[in-house]
């Protein structure tokens, strides 16, 4: 979703939200603006003008963990390991971001920016995907469209655990578990 520029002073603002949101979360799946506000330095009215509600808000955190992902893996060559990595990097910033997830399961997110964030996160997956099948390092029955669904387990692993250590070693293991139900014999 492209939203205009900011100014400078309104970015940094934004960015000290988002980054005060992300460390709540990470803590508090049901941190308030209040406690956000708090955290940032900023009050909750500064809070509202930034993201009117708690799903925008909790987009903007997805949409930002989304582009570092993208932003670490373009330098990337796509080749048959490409999707494993790829899979090992996502699992890492589901652990990060469980809070927010947390809250996407309990549906505070909007179905048509959740689907757009989904689109997104396949396109990232299509060519290491498709390098993966070609080097015979997958399961010949799976389709890209599994993907959504293998990261879903790997968040429903990750659901019940409250600190970030323990959900670093959960999703590493969720991890395990998917990886060695879709590569080939």
């Amino acid at each position: 979703m492209q939203r205009p520029p900011l100014r400078k002073d309104s970015a940094r603002t934004r960015t000290a939200i988002l980054t005060a949101a992300e460390a709540l979360l990470a803590v508090d799946a049901q941190a308030s603006f209040a406690e956000i506000s708090i955290e940032a330095g900023v009050s909750p009215a500064t809070v509202y003008r930034h993201f009117p509600d708690r799903g925008t808000l909790l987009i903007a955190l997805m949409e930002r963990s989304l582009e570092e992902i993208e932003a670490e893996i373009a330098a990337w060559k796509v080749d048959a390991d490409t999707f494993e990595a790829l899979l090992t990097l996502m699992s890492t910033y589901q652990a990060r971001y469980q809070g927010v997830l947390s809250a996407v399961r309990r549906g505070e997110v909007s179905k048509p920016e959740l689907a757009e964030l989904e689109s997104r996160t396949l396109g990232l997956f299509r060519d290491p995907f498709a390098a993966a099948m070609e080097g015979g390092r997958l399961r010949e029955d799976l389709d890209v469209d599994d993907i959504i669904p293998m990261l879903a387990m790997i968040d429903g692993a990750l659901s019940a655990v409250t600190d970030r250590k323990s959900r670093d070693r959960a999703a590493a293991r969720a991890l395990r578990v998917v990886i060695g139900g879709i590569q080939a014999p």
